[in-house]
């Protein structure tokens, strides 16, 4: 967990599995959603803008694995992997109450999911455009 981010997973979903042949390691990818406290500014690089030191829902497409030796991991792309967010709202300091209070709220949950589609939309047009590069 980065220093600059309070985190709390509201969901993952996965999306698809593939085993390496060889090797007893099993990666699977999966749409997560979280509430995250932020206490640096930071820049949407796909859409430039500009989330203020706060609370976001986060909906992300990653990577977790796990080998039969019990190790797992999980991984992303920098500046390739999807995420989607959306600011809550705006905050000085963290509060663990708010960020729960946040992970339960109802709207927050319709929020992420509204953003999930997005992220698929996102995911599927990315794997598209790498098969075609592809062939």
């Amino acid at each position: 967990m980065s220093k600059s981010a309070q985190r709390k997973e509201l969901w993952a979903v996965q999306i698809s599995e593939t085993t390496q042949d060889g090797q007893s390691q099993t990666n699977a990818t999966f749409v997560i959603a979280e509430v995250a406290y932020y206490k640096d500014r930071m820049r949407n690089t796909r859409t430039g803008e500009v989330f203020p030191r706060g609370y976001r829902v986060n909906v992300d497409i990653r990577d977790r694995g796990h080998s039969s030796t019990g190790f797992s991991f999980e991984s992303f792309m920098l500046f390739q992997s999807i995420n989607v967010r959306r600011h809550l709202e705006e905050a000085k300091m963290f509060s663990a109450k708010k960020l729960e209070a946040f992970a339960i709220d109802p709207t927050v949950l319709q929020l992420a999911e509204e953003l999930k589609a997005e992220a698929l939309a996102l995911h599927q047009a990315q794997q598209k455009e790498e098969e075609s590069h592809a062939h």
